[in-house]
C-alpha cells in the first residue's frame, strides 16, 4: 500500500507541476481511492476539483464516505464538495 500512495503521490506532483486543472483534478480522486490522506489534504489545499468525478460519476467524498474516511470527507465538504452528487448508478456520499 505504501508503494501504491508513493507512485500516486509522484504522479500528482508530476501532473500539478505541468498545471492541468484536469490533472489534479484525476490526482485528487487517485489519491483518495488509495487512502493517501496526506495527499488528499495537499491537493484539495491546493485547489484541486473536489465535484471531479470518474467516468461513473464517483467523486472523491463518495470514496472518502466508503472508506469511512471522516478527516477526508471533512476535509472535501469544507472545501466545497457536493455531498447532494449521485453516480450513474445512483450512488451518493
Amino acid at each position: 500500500m505504501k508503494r501504491v500512495a508513493a507512485v500516486v503521490t509522484a504522479a500528482a506532483a508530476l501532473l500539478l507541476g505541468a498545471g492541468a486543472g484536469a490533472a489534479s483534478a484525476e490526482a485528487l480522486l487517485d489519491a483518495v481511492r488509495a487512502r493517501n490522506d496526506q495527499e488528499t489534504v495537499r491537493l484539495i489545499d491546493a485547489g484541486a476539483d473536489v465535484n471531479a468525478a470518474d467516468s461513473l460519476g464517483t467523486t472523491p467524498l463518495m470514496w472518502a464516505s466508503r472508506y469511512g474516511d471522516a478527516v477526508v470527507v471533512e476535509r472535501l465538504i469544507k472545501a466545497g464538495a457536493n455531498a447532494a452528487a449521485e453516480s450513474v448508478l445512483g450512488v451518493t456520499p
